[in-house]
């Protein structure tokens, strides 16, 4: 019966509808939970950071006494324990020759240690105070964003899914008229036949007629 169809369509859309609010519910519990994360994650680097300013003039000064301290690495004797086979292979120098800049250096064949010096200089000259300022106003430019109850709520959706619902209900109702009213017909067909009293006929046509006008109004609103 097409009543059933359009009915059952119909409960498949609104459910459809009320899974999708729920999942988005879900978003928004689950950005909550991000949130205060970020929150935590963010108050944390901020103290950091506000150490390391702390103490970024001395970080500066160190590094750059430490560059004056490479040619004296390179003077100082490796102790003859520290050294391996492999080291003065790789060098090419005799033990005796082997210095301590050259022990270091050997450590990690990718990077010297004049260019993790110049790295930590750089990264030291390049985190000031502004980026400090930058990071903390992008921050509280997220922690405004997730205060906007207009993100987290759909507009209308409640309202939305509460009209469904009523329409849902309409099309229940008019699903049982049809059914109710397709029983009526075959009540008449099956008592026409019984009495067979061909003089009742025009009346249960007559009937038949505005059932059918109704049947067809009530297809009309299902649709």
């Amino acid at each position: 019966m097409l009543a059933i169809e359009i009915s059952e369509s119909c409960e498949k859309l609104v459910y459809e509808q009320k899974l999708q609010q729920k999942g988005w519910a879900a978003v928004v519990a689950n950005l909550e939970s991000i949130a205060s994360e970020f929150r935590a994650r963010s108050s944390s680097v901020h103290q950091i950071y506000s150490e390391f300013l702390d103490s970024r003039t001395r970080y500066i000064e160190l590094l750059d006494r430490f560059k004056q301290m490479l040619p004296l690495l390179a003077k100082v004797p490796v102790l003859p324990c520290l050294l391996t086979r492999q080291l003065v292979s790789k060098e090419r120098l005799p033990e005796s020759r082997a210095s301590l800049l050259d022990w270091i250096s050997a450590q990690d064949s990718k990077n010297t240690l004049q260019d993790m010096v110049k790295q930590c200089i750089e990264a030291v000259e390049q985190f000031d105070e502004s980026h400090l300022t930058e990071i903390t106003s992008e921050v509280n430019h997220v922690l405004e964003s997730l205060k906007n109850t207009n993100m987290k709520e759909i507009k209308g959706l409640d309202d939305r899914l509460d009209g469904l619902q009523q329409l849902l209900h309409l099309v229940q109702t008019l699903r049982q008229s049809q059914a109710d009213m397709a029983q009526g017909f075959e009540k008449n067909q099956t008592r026409a036949q019984t009495i067979g009293d061909t003089s009742v006929l025009p009346d249960l046509c007559a009937s038949h007629q505005k059932q059918l006008m109704m049947l067809m109004k009530n297809h009309s609103h299902l649709r």
